[in-house]
């Protein structure tokens, strides 16, 4: 029964979430730089209400647990299906990551390590945003980065040895025999929610930020 409930949930969040963001384009199509960013501010958001909704309701219905596994499957739902729906590209990366398909690209990696540096330097604020105009691939995009600051209940799964409960590091092990997601401190850039667009125009772009 808790089965059921648990994928009926995933379903409902992943269902909510293509009404939200995956209803704007029937076809994937170039966006000025204005309207990139602003995408990838909406669907940002998305992903991580979404994503906080679907833990929470893990949470009540079957415990700390559910809420690990809900959140890793649904967050992972939620991206495929606005990347599907629209042709763009959205997920979460990290430098230590749990599944291999967080795994950051160079660009990517090169993002998280500054994060990292603006941190430590106490100039990452909770609602930092990094964004720029980028050549790749024969084209030109929008590359937008969200850090993902550790909070204390991320502790639960993303701790240190003693702050992960017996079961939950169980369940890690089992599901995640590479992971690299544990021993983060509240305040730790844990990741980042990354989002690739088109653009029509570069010259339209917003700021540019400067790299350390």
């Amino acid at each position: 029964m808790l089965k059921r409930i648990f994928y009926s949930t995933i379903v409902a969040s992943v269902l909510t979430t293509v009404f939200i963001v995956g209803t704007s384009y029937e076809q994937p199509r170039m966006l000025t730089a204005e309207e990139a960013l602003a995408e990838s501010r909406r669907v940002t958001k998305a992903l991580l209400g979404e994503t906080k909704a679907a833990m929470k309701s893990h949470l009540e219905q079957g415990g700390l647990i559910k809420a690990v596994r809900g959140c890793s499957v649904a967050a992972q739902e939620i991206a495929r299906s606005y990347n599907e729906s629209t042709g763009y590209y959205i997920r979460r990366v990290s430098l230590k990551y749990r599944n291999p398909m967080n795994r950051p690209d160079r660009y990517e990696e090169k993002r998280l390590k500054r994060f990292n540096k603006l941190r430590k330097k106490g100039m990452l604020p909770d609602d930092f945003e990094d964004y720029e105009i980028v050549e790749e691939d024969g084209g030109r995009y929008l590359r937008y980065m969200k850090p993902l600051i550790t909070k204390k209940f991320c502790l639960n799964c993303h701790g240190s040895k003693d702050e992960i409960p017996d079961d939950v590091e169980r369940f890690l092990a089992e599901r995640y025999p590479g992971d690299r997601a544990t021993g983060f401190k509240v305040g730790d850039v844990r990741g980042a929610v990354s989002v690739k667009i088109p653009v029509r125009n570069p010259d339209q772009a917003g700021r540019k930020e400067e790299r350390i």
